[in-house]
């Protein structure tokens, strides 16, 4: 196995990409240097970042508005049904927790149970 290095310059800046002579298939990281590889990474990081700060910052404003602004809105207003009863303002939060929790402690136990056959 031997490994080749392409240098190619790419918007101004040159770059390096390793390549494995057997297979030509483009190594992640080339001595330090980032690739094209790990930059399509990086932008696909970001992306799901985004998005998932995204989809945050919705269901918080969405929540806050149904907890703290819609009981001070008259109940034959047009917002009212855009929103779920009140009771499940309650539920909802209870709930995620509670699974959240079990999730957890589902997950601590197989942990903790690979552990003890590994010992063995």
């Amino acid at each position: 196995m031997s490994i080749f290095v392409s240098r190619e310059k790419k918007g101004g800046k040159e770059h390096d990409t390793c390549f494995d002579s057997d297979s030509l298939v483009p190594y992640v990281n080339c001595w330090g240097h980032r690739n094209s590889t790990s930059v399509v990474m990086e932008l696909a990081d970001r992306a799901v970042g985004f998005l998932l700060s995204l989809i945050s910052i919705s269901i918080f404003t969405y929540y806050t508005l149904w907890v703290i602004i819609l009981p001070f809105v008259d109940g034959d207003h047009f917002i009212h049904k855009y929103f779920l009863p009140q009771e499940y303002a309650v539920l909802i939060p209870v709930f995620a927790g509670v699974a959240l929790l079990c999730f957890l402690s589902i997950f601590i136990g197989l942990v903790m149970l690979k552990s003890k056959k590994k010992k063995a």
